[in-house]
């Protein structure tokens, strides 16, 4: 470590044995143990070496770096070009102009060699002796206590300042904690836009970082050697025009080892951790050119939520032990805020559910005690229009009109008599069993065929089933007459010619299953001032006396009270698209 304290330390040395020991040329050179790297510095007389230049150390008895590395004076009065045309010694710098004398004494400061101070002289008539020797000596001994004086002080100042910046890292983070733990529960748009933000703050290069979350695959358990969850890229700065980085499975990676290893990684060739643990990673073409990388996994009782990541294209080994910590800390701090508002998440669903299982089952009770009503009122209509029709002549031309509007009067309270049985049925739960989706939604297009036979249209069927959905276990019937309801309402959307297409998936949505099943029709669609009523009880899009306004909203109550939803999106001329969804927590 070179400062100007040390400089002016050893320009003062030179011009004390410039006093001292008459020489050719004086230089003084400092030794860097770690980088294994000389320094030359106050270099006064002859020409041919330049002040505060620098060069490797070398271990093959070459002047001065012999005295540096024995740590031992050393002494030629005139025999130095013989030893050197002998082989015996390597002569710096420069062997076509040998001095006649030569005398280097190394600076120790107790068990460490800080460099060497050297004369050179290129008088024939002038050697240096065993005299200069002990006074280069004396000197030599006061200048490396003054040398080691200095490189403390520096040590010490940067110790203080390091422990300001450890200071004020601590406020930071100890702030970031505060924000997140005010009882104000925070977003994941927010809580992450907090991570950079204090980054930043901790002067940390966060130019071209980026955070993923990890979801593990509910159904294949990690393991010490892999992982098969996916990646979701959550936020991403990129300076460098990079191609940016996509969310995806898992495979091999640096982000993959953070998260299989819950260790920080900071590899010191970072593309040699490329060719190691992701040589034909996605990550790797999104960072072909990174030159030191630090990743930081968050982690909460033993769970990775996901990893922090920081890139720098510039300069090698520019994250330090300490920037590792000062993230460790953020990353820790990060996860616990993500897991509290997962729960607060959790909580919020189970209460809503929990409030539309009680809405839904005092409509359930309210649409049953209506169906009651509605039995005993219109269940003796076609009683007394037997008794009705007995007291009149059919062969009256009078009484036959009579008759006729009679009838009417029965089929319409047959419907509100089959409808009042769907509604008491539709409030009982049923056991569950396993079903296969596929089959029954065969079952349900030709149950729904079947009804709509009536129905001048054309209407192709189209199906695009998923190969890998599993069983669930539900009330089989119930979803039956579900999906025969919508599978029914789309053909009957379509006045003349159109297609229905069934789609199934099994998708992932934070962090859960779901089988969903999509049912688009090419009909005349829903207006948007219609579509956040027709779930309603007894609402209805239809032409009059075509429908009761019961189907959806009993399709609706059944899928909710399993845990899933129902949603429909709609464009007037262009067709409609309901959405079923069943959590798998069903699913075998």
């Amino acid at each position: 470590m070179t400062t100007e304290r040390i400089v002016a330390i050893l320009n003062s040395v030179s011009q004390r044995v410039e006093k001292l020991i008459p020489s050719g040329r004086f230089y003084a050179v400092l030794y860097d143990s770690n980088k294994e790297k000389l320094n030359f510095l106050a270099v006064r007389g002859k020409e041919g070496l330049s002040a505060e230049s620098s060069r490797p150390c070398e271990s093959n008895g070459t002047l001065p770096d012999l005295v540096i590395l024995e740590a031992k004076s050393v002494l030629y009065e005139n025999d130095l070009s013989s030893r050197v045309d002998k082989g015996e010694i390597d002569y710096w710098p420069d062997e076509k102009d040998i001095p006649h004398s030569w005398l280097g004494v190394p600076l120790i400061a107790g068990k460490e060699t800080l460099g060497a101070l050297v004369v050179e002289s290129w008088q024939k008539t002038y050697s240096f002796n065993k005299d200069h020797e002990s006074t280069l000596a004396t000197v030599a001994r006061q200048a490396s206590i003054a040398i080691e004086n200095a490189q403390l002080y520096e040590k010490l100042k940067a110790a203080n300042e390091q422990l300001k910046r450890k200071v004020e890292s601590l406020r930071i983070l100890n702030e970031l904690g505060r924000q997140l733990s005010s009882g104000i529960v925070k977003e994941d748009e927010e809580i992450l836009n907090l991570v950079h933000e204090n980054l930043t703050k901790l002067h940390l290069d966060t130019r071209n970082m980026y955070i993923v979350f990890y979801n593990p695959d509910p159904d294949k358990p990690d393991t010490a050697d892999e992982i098969y969850g996916e990646i979701h890229v959550k936020l991403e700065r990129n300076t460098e025009q990079t191609a940016p980085m996509k969310n995806r499975a898992a495979q091999k990676g640096l982000t993959e080892y953070v998260i299989r290893t819950k260790k920080s990684f900071n590899p010191i060739d970072v593309q040699q951790a490329y060719e190691q643990y992701a040589p034909d990673s996605q990550e790797r073409s999104a960072s072909p050119r990174a030159l030191s990388w630090l990743g930081v996994p968050m982690i909460s009782e033993g769970k990775v939520f996901g990893v922090i990541v920081l890139r720098n294209y510039e300069t090698k080994g520019v994250y330090t032990d300490d920037d590792q910590e000062i993230v460790e800390i953020l990353a820790g701090q990060i996860a616990t805020a993500l897991q509290n508002l997962r729960l607060y998440q959790a909580q919020k669903q189970a209460e809503a559910q929990v409030r539309a299982s009680e809405n839904m089952a005092i409509m359930s009770i309210t649409a049953a005690e209506f169906a009651h009503k509605m039995n005993n009122l219109a269940g003796t209509i076609p009683v007394r229009i037997d008794m009705a029709k007995s007291l009149l002549d059919g062969s009256d031309s009078k009484h036959e009109k009579i008759i006729e509007h009679l009838e009417k009067i029965r089929n319409e309270a047959d419907g509100i008599l089959s409808a009042a049985k769907e509604i008491r049925e539709s409030a009982e739960t049923k056991a569950p069993e396993e079903v296969d989706i596929h089959q029954l939604l065969e079952i349900a297009h030709k149950r729904a065929e079947n009804a709509h036979k009536n129905i001048q249209n054309n209407a192709i069927v189209v199906r695009k089933f998923s190969e890998s959905l599993p069983l669930i276990t539900v009330e089989r019937s119930s979803l039956l007459d579900t999906m025969t309801s919508i599978i029914k309402n789309g053909m009957e959307a379509i006045a003349d010619q159109g297609t229905i297409t069934i789609e199934t998936y099994l998708l992932k949505r934070d962090e859960k299953e779901f089988v969903e099943i999509r049912v688009s029709d090419t009909g005349e669609g829903i207006p948007s001032s219609e579509l956040s009523k027709i779930f309603d009880l007894f609402y209805t899009t239809k032409a009059e006396k075509k429908g009761l306004g019961f189907g959806l909203w009993r399709d609706r109550t059944f899928i909710r009270r399993i845990g899933g939803d129902i949603d429909v999106q709609s464009e007037p001329g262009r067709g409609s698209t309901f959405t079923i969804s069943i959590p798998c927590a069903s699913v075998k």
